[in-house]
């Protein structure tokens, strides 16, 4: 069959000054394989698709194909991708989405590796800084343009650690969080090593579990806020920690987003307004004010702490204003949410009443 593909391929090259059609058939999976109880391994072996003298006469007569360089070089990935790339494998549908991810990946990895090892065979280790392969050799080129091959080829084998720790662990995403845990800190130990201190910080404040943490805490900042907020948000190690918020680090983000922005990233981060926009939209109150709802709540809950901060036990007076207040509160809330929803909303706060903490902005 590769023979076939091969002469294909030569074929249809004197068309390349237009593009180059590559079709590739192959023979249909095994019976056993589609009702296999586990997701086949993905596994890569060049050796096992085609020999290396059948392997070295294809790349020669790709070689010797009156075609500019460039293009040559592309017929020559096509190819060798075509060889080592595993045969079609059953969408293993039984499987939890985030194994059959991490299994993807380690497949997609493990091919191109193949490609890699054999590009290298073929034209000498100078093959990793050719411009034409650079998707192959420099993964990460769009993210750190300044690592050379050698670092972007091991950052990404590093990167892969907790999808492999997921597939041998054999359980499921969650029974499994111990194993990814560790795994995951293992891999940012062993990227601190490979990495310079510049070059791990750019690392830290691009893929480190804290800003994926940060990243996906609710709030859509922009690429200049982000970079801006991270050092100040961001808990460092390698954990996926966002920092709680004392006084200065608060009025540091308060003069980094602005007025506007700091308070709507203090609502995306508050589990009140997550609670009161979830009731709200349960109910069907498209022309609900939301915003002017949790504006009365969040002044109702500054109002009461401080109250409470001046002591324990409320005065008879102090009891008396904050009733009135809560009144003044479900009024407020039925005018911009609705009665029903309002008073769910109040019910759900009462039940959660030293649960549901605000953040101290």
């Amino acid at each position: 069959m590769q023979r076939k593909y091969l002469i294909a391929l030569v074929g249809v090259a004197a068309l390349a000054v237009v593009g180059v059609a590559i079709f590739e058939t192959r023979e249909p999976p095994e019976k056993s394989d589609l009702v296999a109880d586990k997701a086949p391994a993905a596994r890569v072996n060049v050796q096992a698709n085609l020999p290396d003298s059948e392997l070295k006469s294809a790349l020669d007569q790709i070689q010797a194909l009156q075609l500019p360089p460039a293009t040559r070089k592309r017929l020559i990935v096509t190819y060798l991708t075509s060889v080592v790339a595993p045969g079609s494998q059953p969408f293993a549908y039984w499987e939890p989405s985030a194994v059959r991810d991490a299994r993807e990946r380690l497949q997609r990895y493990e091919t191109d590796e193949a490609a890699r090892q054999q590009l290298r065979s073929t034209f000498g280790d100078g093959v990793m800084d050719d411009p034409e392969f650079a998707f192959l050799f420099r993964p990460y080129a769009d993210r750190y343009p300044a690592l050379d091959s050698a670092k972007q080829l091991e950052l990404q084998k590093l990167s892969l650690i907790p999808a492999k720790a997921l597939i041998d662990s054999e359980l499921s995403p969650i029974q499994a969080q111990v194993r990814i845990k560790a795994a995951q800190r293992e891999m940012y130990a062993q990227i601190a090593k490979l990495l310079s201190p510049q070059e791990m910080q750019e690392y830290d404040r691009k893929e480190s579990p804290a800003a994926r943490a940060l990243a996906s805490g609710g709030f859509r900042f922009t690429q200049t806020e982000f970079d801006a907020v991270f050092p100040t948000l961001a808990a460092t190690g390698g954990e996926a920690v966002v920092k709680r918020f004392d006084p200065a680090s608060t009025e540091s983000l308060r003069k980094i987003l602005g007025e506007k922005r700091f308070l709507d990233y203090r609502k995306s981060q508050d589990p009140t307004f997550q609670m009161l926009s979830t009731i709200v939209a349960s109910h069907g109150k498209p022309d609900a004010n939301v915003d002017a709802a949790y504006a009365a709540v969040y002044k109702n809950q500054e109002t009461s702490a401080e109250m409470l901060r001046a002591g324990p036990v409320l005065s008879f007076d102090a009891q008396n204003k904050k009733d009135r207040m809560e009144t003044e509160l479900r009024n407020d809330l039925a005018t911009n949410i609705g009665s029903e929803a309002a008073e769910i909303f109040m019910r759900s706060m009462d039940a959660n009443r030293g649960l549901i903490q605000t953040r101290m902005f």
